[in-house]
Parts: structure tokens; C-alpha cells; sequence
């Protein structure tokens, strides 16, 4: 939804997107959607950086660091997208470091992983740059979209890889369970 319904004109492919929180579950995710959707640039920042090695059909890695004033976002380049899934101090140094002459950039907030669920903005940036602020959550768009949006959604996952999620039936819940595993684990109802 936030690739679909809180982002205006992109077209078909040849757009770039940021993924700050790359390698979470959703920003996994995030990664193969937009490809699948006809972004030709991904680039990731995640604190991992063995984990952010892993994650497949990256452009780009930048290590986020525990000081926003110096990670390397010189390295995101030209996108028109950014998936934050982060949110906090790195939102802010993000918002201001971006350059005037990127042209249009869409920030769509999703989550706030850092704990940290407001940001310092100085309207500066707001008035130097052509960006727009989105959220993507429920109440970002009408029930009514998100159930048109749905079987798209789910046609277009068919042809996304899977990485990371180990598939288990409910019946080996206890030997799953206690097992220790790198991967997600999603339990299905059957064998």
C-alpha cells in the first residue's frame, strides 16, 4: 500500500527507492516489492551489516549508524522514493541532507523501529526541497482501497521470493518451536 496507494506518478519502471530498515521483515519485503513494481535502483540502510550483505537486489547498502550525522547518505544517490520503516534521527538527518536538486522525493513513514516516535523538522527543509510526507498505516487510506488493492497485492506476491520465512505445519509447532532458526517462521494450518 505504500508503494501503490501513498506514492503519485511513478511509472512503470525506471524509478529508485531508498529502504531505510532494509533488513526487518517488512523492509525485506519492502526490497522485492518495489522491484516487482518496476524500481530499477534499491538501495538499503540497515544497522546490520552482515544481515544487509544478504538481503538480495540491493543497488546499494549504507550501514545506519548509532550517530545520524554520519551515515553515508551521499550513497543513496538519486531516488524517488523512500521507504522509512526507521523513523527517529535518522528521519531527520535523512529530510535535511537530501539535495535540493533530486527533483520530486516521496518519504512514506511506515514504522517507527528506533523507539523514537517523533522527529525535529525544520520548515527550511520543507521549503528547499520538492518532497512529500506520507504515512502508510491503516487510516492512511480508506478500508475501501486497501480491498482493491488486495488482489493485486497478491498476484504480484506470487512471482516474490520468499527470504528468510521457513514455511511449518501447525502439527510441528513444539519441535519449531524450540529449534534455533535464522529464519522467520509462519505456521500454516494442515500438513
Amino acid at each position: 500500500m505504500a508503494l501503490r496507494y501513498r506514492t503519485t506518478e511513478l511509472p512503470q519502471s525506471g524509478w529508485g527507492v531508498l529502504i531505510v530498515g532494509a533488513t526487518s521483515a517488512s523492509g525485506g519485503v519492502a526490497v522485492r516489492t518495489a522491484r516487482a513494481l518496476g524500481a530499477t535502483r534499491v538501495v538499503g540502510l540497515a544497522r546490520n551489516v552482515q544481515k544487509l550483505e544478504r538481503v538480495e537486489s540491493l543497488d546499494a547498502r549504507i550501514k545506519l549508524e548509532d550517530d545520524a550525522t554520519t551515515i553515508d547518505f551521499e550513497a543513496v544517490g538519486q531516488v524517488d522514493v523512500v521507504l522509512d520503516f526507521v523513523y527517529g534521527r535518522v528521519a531527520e538527518e535523512l529530510l535535511t541532507r537530501l539535495k535540493a536538486d533530486n527533483g520530486l522525493v516521496q518519504y512514506v513513514q511506515i514504522a517507527a523501529l528506533s523507539g523514537q516516535m517523533d522527529i525535529n523538522l525544520p520548515s527550511a527543509v520543507l521549503r528547499s526541497k520538492d518532497l512529500t510526507i506520507r504515512g502508510a498505516g491503516p487510516g492512511a487510506w480508506p478500508m475501501s482501497r486497501m480491498s482493491v488493492e488486495i488482489p493485486a497485492m497478491l498476484e504480484m506476491l506470487k512471482a516474490v521470493k520468499s527470504e528468510g520465512v521457513e514455511v511449518v505445519s501447525l502439527s510441528e509447532i513444539e519441535e519449531a518451536w524450540t529449534r534455533k532458526s535464522i529464519n522467520r517462521v509462519v505456521f500454516k494450518m494442515g500438513q
